[in-house]
Parts: C-alpha cells; sequence; structure tokens
C-alpha cells in the first residue's frame, strides 16, 4: 500500500472529515446541508446497495435521526422536524463537483482501510472460475514465488451515460488485486481513447517496485518507457495485431525452441482448460525489440471445452521483467491476476450497484457516483466481504455497520 500510504496519509480515516476537504461547488445562498453530509449520504445509501440519486433519497426519507445527524446533516424545520435531502438536492450536489478532487479523497479513505485490515489476499468472486475454484488454491496463487505488487489498469463504460459506445463516458482505473480496492480513477477525454489516459491516472502513485499490467490499448513505446525510467515500475502488456510491428515480432520468435514453463489443467462450472505458457529471454533471443526495457515474451495458448466444442486462443506479453526477477509461475499469476479488475471490480459495480442501469447524465454526476462506488468495493473488500450482494443487503438493514464501515465514528462527530 506504499502507493497511497504517504500520499494521503494526512487525510485520516473518517470519511465524513475526509470529505471536507472537498471545494464546495454550490452557491453560498441557500445551502441547506453541507457537501461533505450529502456526499456521506449517499456513501451510506450505496452501502445498503441504493445507487441512484432517487433510490439514495428513499433512503435518507427512512433513516434514523441520530444516523443522518451523524452523517451531518443537521437541519430542522421550524417545528423541529429534522430535514431529509431529496433526490433534486442530492442530483444537484453531484453535479459541478470536482470529481478529480473526490477520486483523490476516497481512494484515501480506501487505502486507510487496506493498511489498516492488512494483508487480506486478491479480491475475487468465488464464482469466477478463473481467480478461485478452491481455498486451496488461492493460499497457493497468493503466496506464489517471485509475485510482486501488481497494479491493473482497465478501463469501463458507463453505459447508462449515453445511448452509444461514442455518446458514453468512459473512466480508466488503477485497480489493486491484492486488496481490492481502487487507487485512482480518471476519465476517457471527449474525442480520444483511454491510451491518452495511462500517464494522468499513475502519475501520482509511488509505482516503485510494481508490476502494472494492462490491455492492448496501453502497450506503447511511451507508456514502457516511462513505468521504468521515470516510475521505476515493471510492465506486463498484452501484445495484440493492432501494434503489427510488435505483434509480428513476438509471432516471430522461435517458440518450439522452449519448453512449457506452465501448464494447468482444469474442470469447473461446465468448462474444461488448459492453459500452456512458453517465456523467450529477448535480451538473447533478438537485437531490437519494438518496446523500450522488454527482456521477457511470453505466449500463452488457451485450449477451451465448452459443452463439447473446443475452441483455441493465442495471446502474447511483454513485460520487462525477467527471470531473476521473478519466475515462469509468478507471471502467469500476475497475467491472471490482472482480471480481477474486471471480475472484482467492474463486474460488480454492474451487477450488484447497478452501474449501467443508472442514467444520471448531469455533468461529473456519473463520474461522481462511480467513485463512491469504488470506494464502497474497496471498502467492503477490506472487511473480509467476499459476497458483495449480500453484504449490501445486510448493510441495507443495519445502519449502525455502516456507518462504521465508513470509518464514521458518532462519539467523535
Amino acid at each position: 500500500m506504499k502507493q497511497l500510504g504517504a500520499l494521503y496519509a494526512e487525510l485520516g480515516a473518517d470519511l465524513l472529515a475526509c470529505l471536507e476537504h472537498l471545494p464546495d461547488h454550490r452557491s453560498r445562498f441557500g445551502r441547506r446541508y453541507p457537501l461533505s453530509g450529502l456526499l456521506c449520504v449517499c456513501a451510506a445509501a450505496m452501502t445498503g446497495g441504493n445507487t441512484h440519486p432517487v433510490a439514495i433519497a428513499d433512503w435518507a426519507a427512512t433513516a434514523a435521526e441520530v444516523t443522518l445527524e451523524v452523517l451531518g446533516l443537521a437541519s430542522r424545520s421550524v417545528t423541529g422536524a429534522l430535514r431529509r435531502p431529496d433526490a433534486t438536492t442530492i442530483a444537484r450536489a453531484l453535479t459541478g463537483l470536482d470529481v478529480a478532487a473526490l477520486e483523490t479523497l476516497v481512494a484515501a479513505r480506501a487505502a486507510d482501510a487496506a493498511l489498516a485490515a492488512g494483508s487480506i489476499g486478491c479480491a475475487c468472486d468465488p464464482d469466477e472460475p478463473d481467480l478461485a475454484d478452491s481455498a486451496a488454491e488461492q493460499i497457493e496463487r497468493d503466496c506464489c514465488a517471485g509475485a510482486l505488487p501488481q497494479l491493473c489498469v482497465d478501463g469501463k463504460y458507463l453505459r447508462g451515460t449515453g445511448n452509444s459506445a461514442a455518446e458514453q463516458e468512459k473512466l480508466v482505473s488503477a485497480f489493486e488485486p491484492a486488496r481490492g480496492i481502487t487507487l485512482a480513477q480518471v476519465p476517457v477525454p471527449e474525442g480520444t481513447n483511454e491510451t491518452t489516459c495511462f500517464g494522468p491516472l499513475l502519475a501520482p502513485l509511488d509505482l516503485r517496485g510494481t508490476v502494472v499490467s494492462a490491455d492492448a490499448a496501453h502497450t506503447t513505446a511511451a507508456n514502457a518507457r516511462w513505468l521504468v525510467e521515470d516510475k521505476r515500475a515493471h510492465y506486463l502488456f498484452a501484445v495484440k495485431a493492432d501494434q503489427p510491428t510488435l505483434f509480428a515480432q513476438m509471432k516471430a520468435l522461435d517458440w518450439t525452441a522452449v519448453p512449457d514453463r506452465s501448464r494447468r489443467r482444469r474442470a469447473a462450472h461446465g468448462r474444461w482448460e488448459l492453459r500452456s505458457m512458453r517465456t523467450i529471454e529477448l535480451d538473447v533471443a533478438v537485437g531490437s525489440f519494438h518496446l523500450p526495457h522488454a527482456a521477457t515474451a511470453i505466449r500463452i495458448i488457451r485450449t477451451r471445452t465448452v459443452k463439447g466444442k473446443t475452441t483455441r486462443e493465442t495471446v502474447y506479453y511483454a513485460t520487462n521483467l525477467t527471470c531473476p526477477d521473478t519466475t515462469p509461475a509468478a507471471l502467469a499469476f500476475h497475467i491472471r491476476r490482472h482480471w480481477a479488475v474486471e471480475n472484482s471490480s467492474h463486474h460488480v459495480r454492474d451487477r450488484t450497484f447497478a452501474e449501467d442501469a443508472c442514467t444520471t447524465r448531469s455533468v461529473a454526476a456519473p463520474q461522481a457516483l462511480a467513485a463512491l462506488r469504488n470506494l464502497i468495493i474497496g471498502l467492503l473488500h477490506c472487511a473480509g466481504e467476499t459476497n458483495l450482494a449480500s453484504a449490501t443487503r445486510r448493510y441495507n438493514r443495519d445502519e449502525p455497520a455502516t456507518l462504521h464501515l465508513l470509518g464514521i465514528n458518532p462519539k467523535t462527530t
């Protein structure tokens, strides 16, 4: 957790106090609720699975008065009744937020929770066969010899923000699979693609000694050079046909001359699968490679049989890691672990927190809601929850537990 520990240590563990650092974009006239309190209400409601502004307002309408007061909403009418924010008030608070500052603050809270929890292993969905088949296999992967700290970079569309991919907002996030928290998230500017977000996303983080894994969209010479030379990190990039020169170099390597470094067979969820991995040290095999600091080329062949139909897929990866730095088993581990960003973050945001179904499109609001979803997912992972859908239902019935999860202590507010 060095990525965030030194950067955000001064912000503390209390979410309400943390969000007080957020600049208030609203007019100073007619403010009834503090911005930090409204955002904490959003976070508390989301912990119970209420992810749309209307659902958040419904949660606030039935929450106990003491809960709302602890969250910072102590405004009362002339009759003495506690005022409760409606959906319009919540939507206006989300619209126009400084989302970059919000991303930093919620990452700080998630990082503090991860530090407090210590090492809890790889966050994953136990029903996903690619990540967890048994407790024994999970322990084996967590203790994989030669494995390094890892950060997974991937993009995700917010489907509810537009009718087509061109209209939908897209966010790129950096996810730490070991603890299941999102360390950073940035939007893809209109008219560009997620490749342009790689540097701005990772620039604030201390990545020394960390393996940064990413799909082919981020496999560029500039990104590889920046990670190794400026950030003192390692890269593990997928190589596909959209980089024709690099892809041709990978295919042209003499893969028949090297043995299998890792073979994995298993049958689960009606699927039989065989994975075969071979590696070649590039500094020995070729004189010049079309990716700076590339030291090892990796080829993985996946053979799958589902319902009697067999498919075969060949994928390539390039990394600056060499065998003295790591092991073939650790490389295979890092490649498989990259998909935690899909299974433990993006999939959960869509299925458990209904992100794609949320049609909120006001300026800054979609990313603000996504940032809060990332926060709740990270806090639940750090709390040791494995079934997040069940956890949200439980927290929806237990407001004191929700406050505790958020780090809001009634005795100190």
